[in-house]
């Protein structure tokens, strides 16, 4: 079974509340069938036995102006917004990226996808200075990307609002792995998942404010950083390593008060488990 990241926030946003239900439904449908890279082999008489009312390409235009989804040919939709939010920026030297970005090449929309461009529009997006019809490739865009890392090597590294994904794009180095400062940023940054480890914590009667679970996160990069082998492959892996880290963590200092300042770390039997993230 195909999983794919879905947007929570949705739900929230103005143009998908003012939708019938049909077209919230249709929607949906449209972002969970679509191919790796957004293209949609039209099958209106599925979607209206899936849905429970009748649709059709006249049904597009009344979501969102017709902005989410465009008829490239009779029978084949396309969802422009699809590949940007699953995968982030496209990185031709990350392996699960050179199968969608062949693909993108051969239905002709990579250029497209990866350079920002609109629909019906020639001229890259505002943030490339607005340079009008010129072509450039992904490589010259990730040339242009390291030069500009050169010049502002001290400045903190620029994230994307975008989900997470271990391994995606610009947030992982030349071997795949995440740096600590960017993952550090992610997870300080990440209120859903400091909530969910928190009622995580709970259940094993270990109470936490969010204060406490920052001064936690400093103690457990402040951990990890003296070994550089300790590099995973993206958020999750450094989420899930931490809930394990401070569980063990909490266990020795139970009697301490969890609003105080935070334990200094000591060598422990489980240390190994931890240091490679397998802890339960």
């Amino acid at each position: 079974m195909a999983k794919r990241f879905t947007d929570t926030e949705i739900w929230a946003k103005s143009w998908y509340t003012e939708l019938s239900a049909k077209h919230k439904l249709l929607t949906r449908f449209i972002w969970d069938n679509c191919n790796q890279i957004g293209l949609w082999p039209c099958n209106w008489p599925l979607a209206s036995f899936m849905i429970g009312e009748q649709v059709g390409p006249d049904d597009l235009p009344l979501i969102d102006g017709g902005k989410q989804f465009e008829m490239l040919e009779p029978g084949k939709l396309f969802v422009p917004g699809f590949c940007s939010f699953q995968y982030g920026e496209l990185n031709p030297s990350s392996p699960p990226h050179k199968r969608y970005i062949k693909m993108l090449k051969q239905a002709e929309l990579f250029e497209r996808v990866s350079l920002g461009y609109s629909k019906g529009i020639n001229t890259l997006t505002d943030n490339i200075n607005s340079v009008k019809n010129i072509s450039i490739t992904l490589e010259d865009k990730e040339e242009d990307k390291e030069e500009e890392e050169d010049k502002e090597e001290d400045k903190e590294p620029a994230l994307k609002s975008q989900p997470f994904i271990s391994g995606i794009g610009s947030l992982v180095n030349e071997q795949g792995l995440m740096e600590l400062d960017i993952a550090q940023k992610i997870l300080n940054e990440d209120e859903r998942w400091q909530k969910s480890i928190i009622m995580h914590l709970a259940r094993y009667e270990h109470k936490l404010s969010y204060s406490d679970l920052n001064n936690w996160l400093k103690e457990f990069f402040k951990y990890i950083s003296d070994d550089p082998n300790n590099l995973r492959p993206g958020a999750v892996a450094y989420q899930t390593w931490f809930r394990n880290w401070v569980k063990v963590e909490l266990k020795k200092n139970v009697k301490q008060s969890l609003g105080g300042k935070v334990g200094s770390t000591v060598k422990m039997p489980y240390e190994k488990k931890i240091k490679e993230g397998r802890a339960q």
